[in-house]
């Protein structure tokens, strides 16, 4: 037999072991090489496989490629099956400042080329006769040279940033422009430094002279300058000793299969390459996890249990739950057959791709919980978007990796439970009579549900998201913790029981109350707050459980949680407690009379009131029927926004002349978080009443005119105050409330005696004379007056001031010190000590009313 006259042997090589002997040339029969393609599956590959790599080099540690199958024909070694691998220590070596050619007769020989294509041949030939060097010392320079281009124009924003802000309240309106100039100059060019493009060792190397033009299009060269640049990003932050790197790269070894001399070598490679189908991430990440186990096994910190539990659940229930979430439905409408394979392939992976990705944000909630530095480990869980969770396993390896190395046999603290993620994802699904999996984040009520604008999704939709808020993650969180605390219970149908979703509601409902951002003082933005508020939720959860240990026994099934918040009696450290404690006072409210559970769920139902109602509930003094009826004029106040904005500006203003004046801002519709009607809805002032413009406005709606809409009784509220309303800043509004339109973010300030408002956020920007601008828009279009000109707080010629030309005479009017106005003309000069003086001028000599 053929088998019996040929010979075949095994040897354990390194890459320099092999090359060294022979070099390497992939057959024609090969595919192009693939580790480099942009794609999001060899990307992933691509980064998992260099990243292991470059750690086993940077740790010295042995690292095993599996085997390489080839012969030997004409002077050199033709693999059959390992091309990826070795054309990725080829890069790997030429990266690292290896030797990778013989010269023979003046041509140069790489230690490894193709057939495949000429041009991937002559590339390689050329590459070997370039130190890596160079290449990479360039990169370096043009980083340090951006970074120290960015710190200086950071240096003069801040520099200008802090003239600005040491400015007294009357400095020279000729150096406040300077400043500001200084300013944009400088943020002017820290956005320039910012936009300087990087560069890249790959697009280095394509604008060298020896780089052919046609070797762009040949897609293995353009894999291996993919290649080359990932292997840079990872050594870049990898910190590889030197001095040990020939060493350490000769730990890499693969075992070669010398197949001797079969003349089969194109009937073996495709019987070899088609012995299987291509890993998806989702098998990779399975592969990382159970590598983990194993490792934790042998140090006896996982049971045979808990590997066997695992595995059974991550290949059954789990995906089958997955499955029937996002694949299921699906597959009943494919009505065409040539579509279903392709189709039911996307859907798989789209089950596997967010059954991925709950499972990484689940390690990764679990490793913020653990108490320690704040590293690299800790801020990839923390910033866990897509893309970097993608990298969480390998942060994760790296870290244990060194550890293990140095306390081999002993603890190491930090690492995943297995067991704690098994019942964390345990409890978030439940199974019904026909075998299926349902989610227990369906069983949450519309009105309890993250945010008004997205009802369809659920906490565990925004888990599952490309990006995740930090809230919407701790609102995740603290149901997730509820639920290990009290699983779901059933029916002996298998639906889940009343008093159950009765209770998940209601923690549900409280959660998204004290951690959605909109609804407190302090958002958890930092990771700082995000790790108090992981500990709020255990905090309050062990009292939850004490309570239900304790006296909770004894309170209705249904109403457990309620019970509950009501009788909390302290504060917690990462949870936003003036929200607590209007969740408690709703719950007591609920306690006392059933009917205030519908009356507050109405109240929550509109956008600016969605989950905080605090205003409302200390506005009524516990009378239901007060509550209500301040609850549905509150609403028809808000949703006149949709009609008439700056109608409900100027209507609250006559009602209360203090409204946006006092607090320096008429308040926005929710463009601004901080600076928001929800915001200032659940803000005490300076009176201790909630929102005090406002309730002053419903109560005289209530009291005189219960009848009229809102849109009428403010139209009448603004129409009276006019009457009586003296020329003032006010009365300019009441009069004109599209002047508010100039304020896009609704902020008015006091300036050396004036009110103004700002065209944005600050003093610094465009900002305009309120008086002024009434003027200005009064005469605008009025052909008796001519070359009209507005001067705001930054312009050139005048800051504050408004000219035109009227009865062959040129006016301007400008502000002064103290409040006053001066007007000046050819034939006189005119003083005003405020707004009043100026505007009851205008009226009587302009006829600008």
């Amino acid at each position: 037999m053929a088998e019996e006259n040929n010979t075949y042997s095994i040897i354990d090589s390194s890459f320099i072991d092999l090359v060294e002997k022979t070099p390497i040339r992939i057959p024609k029969i090969q595919r192009d090489y693939a580790q480099g393609r942009e794609n999001e599956v060899a990307k992933e590959i691509r980064t998992g496989f260099i990243h292991d790599l470059i750690q086993a080099i940077k740790h010295g540690e042995g690292k095993q490629l599996d085997f390489v199958y080839g012969s030997y024909e004409d002077g050199a070694f033709e693999p059959l099956d390992g091309q990826q691998r070795l054309t990725t220590l080829f890069l790997l070596h030429w990266y690292f400042g290896f030797k990778l050619f013989i010269a023979d007769e003046g041509k140069v020989l790489p230690f490894l080329s193709y057939e495949t294509r000429t041009s991937a041949e002559d590339f390689c030939r050329e590459l070997v006769q370039h130190d890596a060097r160079q290449f990479k010392n360039a990169v370096s320079r043009h980083i340090e040279d951006k970074s120290h281009k960015i710190k200086a124009a950071e240096e003069r924003v801040n520099a200008a940033k802090d003239n600005i802000r040491n400015l007294s309240q009357d400095a020279d309106e000729n150096l406040i422009k300077q400043y500001q100039k200084e300013l944009e100059d400088a943020k002017s060019e820290l956005s320039k430094a910012k936009s300087i493009p990087d560069i890249s060792i790959s697009s280095l190397i394509k604008n060298r002279d020896w780089f052919s033009y046609l070797w762009k299009f040949d897609p293995t060269i353009q894999s291996m300058l993919v290649m080359i640049d990932s292997i840079h990003k990872d050594v870049t932050v990898s910190e590889i000793n030197t001095d040990q790197l020939k060493e350490n790269l000769n730990k890499i070894t693969f075992s070669n299969l010398n197949l001797g001399d079969f003349g089969l070598s194109d009937e073996l490679f495709i019987k070899m390459n088609a012995r299987g189908k291509q890993l998806s991430s989702f098998d990779i990440l399975k592969s990382t996890l159970e590598e983990e186990i194993q490792i934790q096994k042998e140090e006896h910190r996982c049971t045979d249990e808990t590997e066997a539990l695992w595995r059974s659940m991550i290949d059954g229930q789990w995906i089958d739950w997955f499955w029937n979430l996002f694949a299921a439905k699906e597959i009943t409408d494919i009505t065409e057959p040539e579509n279903e394979y392709s189709y039911r392939l996307a859907l798989a992976k789209r089950a596997e791709d967010n059954l991925k990705r709950l499972i990484l944000r689940i390690i990764a909630l679990q490793i913020l919980n653990y108490p320690g530095d704040w590293d690299e480990l800790m801020a990839t869980c923390y910033n866990d978007n897509a893309d970097n969770l993608e990298g969480l396993m390998s942060i994760y390896n790296d870290k244990f990796r060194a550890l293990r190395l140095k306390e081999s046999g002993t603890l190491v603290q930090h690492e995943i439970n297995f067991d704690e993620v098994i019942k964390d994802i345990c409890c978030l699904y439940y199974k019904v009579t026909d075998g299926s999996y349902k989610t227990i984040f369906d069983l949450v009520s519309h009105r309890y549900r993250i945010l008004p604008e997205a009802l369809e999704k659920t906490s565990l939709s925004f888990i599952l998201d490309d990006t995740n808020a930090n809230d919407r993650r701790i609102i995740f969180y603290s149901l997730l913790r509820y639920a290990r605390l009290c699983p779901i219970q059933t029916t002996s149908e298998g639906e889940p029981t009343e008093a159950w979703v009765a209770n998940f509601n209601e923690w549900a409902h409280f959660s998204r109350n004290i951690f959605l951002n909109d609804n407190n003082n302090t958002r958890i933005d930092k990771p700082a707050r995000f790790s108090d508020a992981l500990k709020g939720v255990n905090a309050i959860i062990a009292d939850l459980e004490a309570f239900l240990n304790s006296g909770g026994c004894d309170v209705p099934e249904g109403l457990k949680v309620r019970y509950y918040i009501s009788s909390i009696n302290k504060y917690y450290t990462g949870i936003d407690n003036s929200s607590l404690d209007e969740e408690k006072d709703k719950a007591t409210l609920k306690l006392a009379d059933p009917a205030w559970a519908a009356a507050i769920d109405e109240a929550e139902s509109t956008e600016y009131l969605w989950g905080q109602i605090r205003c409302l509930i200390k506005w009524e003094d516990k009378d239901i029927s007060r509550f209500k009826e301040y609850s549905n004029k509150l609403k028809e106040l808000i949703e006149l926004k949709d009609q008439d904005q700056n109608l409900f500006y100027a209507g609250i203003l006559s009602n209360d002349s203090s409204f946006g004046f006092k607090r320096g801002s008429f308040c926005e519709f929710n463009k601004d978080r901080d600076n928001s009607i929800r915001r200032y809805l659940r803000d005490l002032g300076d009176s201790r009443v909630y929102a005090k413009e406002i309730k002053t406005t419903l109560d005289k709606w209530i009291q005189s005119s219960p009848g009229l809409s809102a849109q009428v009784f403010l139209e009448k509220s603004i129409n009276d105050r006019l009457l009586t309303e003296p020329h003032t800043y006010h009365w300019c509004i009441l009069s004109m409330p599209s002047i508010l339109d100039d304020a896009s973010n609704k902020k008015v300030f006091e300036h050396k005696g004036h009110y103004i408002i700002a065209q944005k956020k600050t003093i610094y920007s465009h900002c305009y004379d309120i008086a002024l601008l009434y003027v200005y828009y009064k005469i605008e279009g009025n052909e008796n007056y001519k070359n009209l000109l507005f001067f705001d707080s930054v312009a050139e010629t005048y800051q504050h001031a408004i000219s035109f030309e009227a009865n062959n005479e040129t006016i301007l009017i400008k502000q002064a010190d103290q409040g006053q106005y001066i007007l000046s003309r050819e034939s006189a000069t005119e003083q005003f000590s405020n707004e009043i003086e100026l505007l009851d001028y205008m009226f009587n000599n302009y006829a600008i009313d």
